[in-house]
């Protein structure tokens, strides 16, 4: 396999663990504004400036993901780390918190779930992306991206050029997913946005292997006049639209879409560059699937208690937004050690080692 797949740059900041510092900086970043989304979504509060930071919020992990995208050692390698990072995650968070879970408090009167009647129903709803848990739609999403950048880089490595193929096959891909968005074709499975998400995982690609972002250089003294350009373009600009749903995606908006998505990806790994570290912050980035797969549970059961209390929605929003991402923070350990295999920590799957 052509090497341009598994090379990362020759250099860059890193921790005592190998990680990218900052990266686990952005993702914790991200992950923080996915659990204040779904938490303001249940109270049905409009965030301030919520289309950009749409454009921040999905697009970067994309972006984070196809930065350390390698092929491994063939597909079936590849396939089997993909299964064990992605797969298996969701499907045991979708069993758990989307099927079982919601049966039993609907059963018992705890929590009612509209969207859950009996297992028939939550599966109706889970080929149309509607279930309890919808925050680990990514999982799924993601693996589809994956294994269609693999496609594309089995295609690109039978070229001189590779670089240009990945470019040409990665814009052509984005467009099958508007075209999919523009006349309302819904393939299940969030396949249909995986298709417009892979121009954001390949930019992270791209950017990773073909700029000295990672790197320390001399254009870092320039990062706040860029945060603030790119912050005032996405908050003016940034159009609506559900990636989720590959909604509201078409050709009239689909490159303010992706131009905004770059840009919103961007922005976030740039600040997280410029600030460098936080432990809190890094902390959650490194764990962010954890936080991902069990703060829909949690934000639910604090809402529960938090009605007996008479508050204002607003104070009942910032309450749970805190017990959350602590309740969250305090699992996170209990996962490493008893939940490693379905929290991306442990191979369930054995793979060769390279």
């Amino acid at each position: 396999m052509n090497q341009l797949f598994n090379t990362p740059p020759p250099t860059q900041p890193i921790g005592q663990t190998g990680r990218v510092v900052f990266f686990d900086l952005a993702k914790g970043f991200c992950i923080l504004l996915v659990v204040v989304f779904h938490i303001t979504e249940h109270y049905k509060l409009e965030m301030p400036a919520s289309d950009m930071i749409k454009s921040m919020r999905l697009p970067l992990y994309f972006f984070l993901s196809g930065c350390f995208f390698k092929t491994y050692n063939g597909f079936l390698g590849f396939f089997k780390r993909k299964t064990n990072k992605l797969l298996i995650p969701f499907i045991f968070w979708f069993i758990s918190t989307s099927l079982l879970l919601p049966l039993i408090f609907t059963r018992f009167g705890l929590l009612i779930f509209s969207e859950v009647h009996n297992v028939k129903t939550v599966l109706i709803g889970f080929i149309y992306g509607i279930f309890p848990n919808s925050a680990i739609w990514f999982l799924l999403c993601l693996f589809w991206v994956n294994v269609m950048f693999y496609v594309i880089s089995i295609i690109a490595s039978r070229f001189k050029n590779s670089l240009v193929v990945i470019i040409i096959l990665c814009i052509l891909t984005g467009l099958i997913g508007v075209m999919l968005g523009s006349f309302s074709i819904r393939i299940p499975l969030f396949i249909d946005s995986a298709f417009t998400s892979l121009p954001f995982f390949s930019f992270g690609y791209l950017m990773y292997r073909y700029t000295p972002i990672v790197k320390p250089n001399k254009y870092d003294k320039w990062i706040p006049v860029i945060l603030l350009f790119l912050f005032l373009l996405m908050y003016f600009f940034s159009p609506h639209y559900s990636l989720k749903f590959n909604r509201g995606i078409n050709f009239r908006s689909c490159l303010f879409i992706f131009i905004f998505g770059f840009a919103g990806a961007l922005s976030v790994v740039l600040l997280s560059k410029w600030i460098k570290k936080s432990s809190v912050f890094q902390f959650w980035g490194r764990y962010s699937i954890m936080i991902l797969v069990s703060h829909w549970i949690v934000y639910r059961l604090v809402g529960y208690a938090l009605d007996y209390l008479g508050l204002n929605v607003i104070w009942c929003c910032v309450i749970n937004l805190i017990m959350t991402m602590g309740i969250c923070s305090l699992l996170i350990p209990f996962f490493i050690r008893f939940m490693p295999h379905v929290t991306a920590q442990k191979d369930v799957i054995p793979v060769r080692k390279k």
